[in-house]
């Protein structure tokens, strides 16, 4: 029995389009974390980044509800990030959460519960993975 996909519903900008989409990051890998950075940036997004768990809650919750989307690296120092994330749901359960990762989908399936986020970036992202996703869950021109 394969496993569920999961929910992948679409949510209205938060945004007003006065002002770029806040986007946080999290990934431990500083150069992945650089360049999404700039890719966002280039895209018209306002990245907020993180290079640990602590750091992303944190963020996450001095910037919860100007938050667009949010894009968690699946492990970060080792660890995994489905404890977070179930922490995000619980202080903003409609926030997009799109999970980041060189494993395969279908493993990133496995692992997090399906009803928890709503989009997987494989890794290593081109820029038009990247634009599909903000299109898709941020609504994103």
């Amino acid at each position: 029995d394969s496993p569920r996909e999961p929910a992948r519903r679409t949510f209205p900008a938060r945004s007003s389009k006065t002002r770029p989409l806040r986007v946080l990051m999290l990934d431990d890998d500083p150069a992945i974390l650089q360049s999404s950075s700039l890719l966002l940036a280039s895209m018209h997004a306002e990245p907020i980044l993180a290079d640990t768990q602590n750091t992303a809650f944190q963020l996450f919750k001095e910037n919860q509800r100007k938050l667009d989307l949010v894009f968690l690296d699946a492990n970060v120092d080792r660890m995994s990030t489905l404890p977070l994330l179930e922490r995000f749901r619980q202080l903003d359960p409609e926030i997009p959460c799109i999970i980041v990762s060189g494993y395969a989908e279908s493993r990133i399936r496995c692992i997090f519960k399906q009803d928890l986020y709503n989009g997987f970036l494989g890794k290593p992202y081109t820029r038009s993975d990247m634009e599909n996703i903000l299109s898709r869950f941020a609504n994103a021109p």
